[in-house]
């Protein structure tokens, strides 16, 4: 592929605050355009000026990468889902912590539908999210763990989409364990176990480019 091929195929990350599933893009020349709350703010508020910026590059959609909120989804804060599938105040329009959860997914499944990417994926831990939002599951499916792609730690993450799935990669032991242990309690704790893992975002580069 020549580097007027890759200039030309945008790439969009949605809910990436460190870009370390796309750095791979980004270091081959990809224009790749993140989008985060901690940065651009509320997508919800925001849709309408992300798709006026991407129409304003003039640049097609090549890829769509959505590390979607899952403290309401996953499985290892199971004993806080009745609680957060009460009505609350603060999420309005939404009633809930976790019906604001479905709709920051929906949301990607919609963009999808107006971009129409060559690939998407969404990322999320092991968890609820298909019970939740069925509209996920007639598309592919893959499971991984840091360690399959050399990353000598353990997170069981799912991908849903349109991709190729046949990543490779060296394979790790665990050393790590979930790295839990290793963080300890910290408020840095979410953001370092959410991080991508480099062995796997190499892998999804390489396989989809």
């Amino acid at each position: 592929m020549n580097s007027a091929d890759i200039h030309n195929r945008l790439i969009i990350s949605l809910y990436d605050f460190t870009g370390n599933w796309v750095k791979d893009y980004i270091d081959a020349g990809y224009p790749v355009m993140l989008w985060d709350k901690k940065i651009e703010g509320d997508i919800l508020e925001g849709f309408s000026k992300l798709l006026s910026e991407i129409e304003d590059t003039g640049l097609k959609v090549h890829g769509v990468f959505a590390a979607c909120p899952c403290t309401d989804f996953c499985a290892s804060g199971a004993r806080w889902w009745a609680a957060k599938d009460e009505p609350q105040t603060g999420y309005e329009p939404f009633e809930s912590p976790t019906e604001l959860s479905i709709f920051l997914v929906l949301i990607v499944l919609h963009f999808v539908d107006i971009v129409k990417p060559k690939f998407w994926v969404i990322e999320n831990p092991k968890g609820r999210i298909e019970k939740l939002i069925p509209e996920l599951i007639p598309y592919r499916r893959m499971g991984f763990n840091p360690c399959d792609f050399g990353d000598p730690y353990t997170k069981y993450t799912i991908l849903w989409g349109e991709f190729n799935q046949h990543l490779s990669g060296q394979s790790a032991l665990p050393l790590y364990g979930s790295l839990m242990h290793n963080i300890g309690p910290s408020a840095k704790r979410a953001e370092i176990r959410s991080t991508t893992p480099r062995g796997f975002a190499r892998a999804f580069f390489e396989a989809n480019s």
